[in-house]
């Protein structure tokens, strides 16, 4: 079956309990091959990913925690980069890519970002010096039933519920929200990013809305990032943004042209990440 974007990135959901040892050696290998397609970012970073099983003969002396969160799992995809700011945005545009490929492979996923060890992880990818795990995902075919903990989770984090357009998408020549109806094939692409994941459920994007271009925003949640040092969790949800903006031009045979764009207009307290050319 095809990769329909349009079908997968609303099917994604995050998934916190698994079922124990369902996943096949032909799942594993299936695991593996996609890991080796996703090394380098868009920005041009070097990101390794990693299959770890935490039955591995060599993990059994890790703890390798999730905290509560996960039940279950015992595969998690782990990457390592070396961080920097375009590292945080090609580490999400990667991690956001093989998740929504696992997807499409009916298999779960849960973005981790600071609910799992790091330093048992690191351990079991054999981290290097200087470089950074971001966040992880386990991997693996969920239970039928939500549990009562991930129904919890759900709950708490507002997963069910989104900003509007209004809040979220603005013309870059009034600064007024942007028009669904007035923007033809591309409100279907930001539809696409509207639905995606981000941490704690806060969709800190911004789009600026040109007739040439997008400009993306983060719109920071105060006081977010003191919790994870030189991860910046937020950056990470910027790239996944990219990431959906990248699959739906793909998907009409177009290429997605990232660039910086020298001094652009500063709006709110919104900081400028990166813009995205439309032709």
């Amino acid at each position: 079956m095809k990769f329909d974007p349009v079908y997968i990135i609303p099917k994604r959901t995050s998934r916190r309990s698994y079922i124990s040892n369902a996943l096949t050696e032909k799942n594993l290998l299936e695991i593996q091959s996609l890991l080796g397609k996703y090394s380098q970012g868009p920005l041009g970073t070097e990101v390794e990913f990693q299959l770890v099983s935490k039955h591995a003969p060599s993990n059994r002396k890790l703890k390798l925690g999730t905290y509560g969160f996960i039940q279950g799992a015992g595969q998690f995809i782990v990457g390592q980069v070396k961080p920097t700011k375009d590292a945080m945005l090609d580490y999400g545009f990667l991690l956001e890519k093989i998740v929504l490929e696992l997807t499409h492979l009916n298999m779960a996923t849960c973005w981790l970002g600071g609910t799992f060890d790091r330093s048992g992880f690191g351990k079991a990818i054999n981290q290097k010096e200087g470089w950074v795990i971001p966040a992880i995902t386990p991997v693996g075919y969920s239970t039928k039933n939500r549990s009562i903990g991930d129904t919890v989770i759900r709950a708490g984090a507002g997963s069910k519920r989104r900003k509007s357009w209004e809040e979220l998408f603005f013309s870059g020549e009034t600064k007024k929200p942007a028009l669904a109806d007035e923007m033809g094939n591309k409100s279907l692409w930001l539809e696409m990013l509207r639905i995606g994941p981000s941490a704690s459920n806060n969709q800190p994007w911004r789009i600026m809305v040109f007739p040439d271009k997008f400009q993306l925003y983060l719109n920071r949640k105060p006081g977010y990032q003191k919790m994870f040092g030189v991860v910046d969790i937020q950056m990470i949800d910027m790239g996944i943004a990219m990431s959906h903006l990248d699959i739906m031009m793909r998907s009409e045979q177009l290429e997605a042209k990232w660039r910086f764009e020298n001094a652009p207009e500063e709006l709110h307290d919104w900081e400028y990440v990166i813009s995205l050319d439309l032709c």
